[in-house]
């Protein structure tokens, strides 16, 4: 009984290692594969604008490489004025995370800018960095977090716990976009985590874009 009970406990881990292996080969591909969006030579930073931006999108049409035969963006016409705040509203699975990580890699690559995105629990924290780091592995992005025991402020890019940081904003110098993780938490009055970090930081820079998804 005991040598039948160890020869199963051997498949098993056996089959564990051929899982294993198999994955870690999946993953080696995906860090292998170029991007075809290559990035300028000298990256054009955003021009200070008072007032605010305007955004167009005419007719963009998106297909993830994984799903080419199904359009994660259909013919999306979109127009956000100054001052605008806009949802754009997904199916569950759209890619939340994902989004996040590619607007990171727009903003140092494309802009030359600095971002922040701020969660409340260090498992989307791990999940961005982790998504980040798969879009382009050579991005500099930084970790603060308590929880995480990493307290990273020089990075241009920097995935942040609000409840380490709702009173540094000033330690992070101007910051040209916030994008917060699971936005529906941001209580719409008071003077919460959140609001203080968002007031400090547009005392820091007063044309801080703010951005926010969830998936509540």
């Amino acid at each position: 009984i005991i040598l039948v009970s160890s020869i199963a406990v051997l498949a098993e881990v056996y089959g564990d290692l051929l899982r294993a292996a198999g994955a870690t080969e999946r993953l080696m591909e995906l860090l292998a594969t170029s991007s075809p969006i290559v990035s300028p030579a000298q990256p054009v930073a955003l021009p200070a604008v008072r007032g605010g931006s305007s955004v167009t999108l005419e007719a963009v049409t998106f297909h993830y490489p994984s799903r080419p035969q199904r359009a994660a963006l259909d013919q999306v016409t979109l127009e956000v004025r100054p001052g605008e705040t806009v949802a754009i509203v997904g199916p569950t699975g759209a890619g939340k995370t994902p989004l996040i990580a590619s607007i990171a890699a727009d903003v140092h690559r494309l802009w030359g800018g600095r971002m922040m995105i701020l969660a409340h629990v260090k498992e989307l924290l791990e999940q961005s960095v982790d998504k980040i780091k798969l879009t382009d592995p050579t991005l500099p992005v930084g970790v603060y977090s308590a929880g995480l025991k990493s307290r990273q402020t020089q990075y241009p890019i920097t995935v942040a716990g609000i409840q380490s940081v709702y009173e540094r904003a000033h330690e992070f110098g101007p910051l040209d976009l916030i994008l917060v993780d699971e936005a529906h938490l941001i209580p719409a009055a008071g003077n919460g985590m959140y609001q203080q970090f968002l007031r400090d930081a547009r005392t820091v820079n007063p044309d801080v874009r703010i951005g926010g998804l969830t998936a509540t």
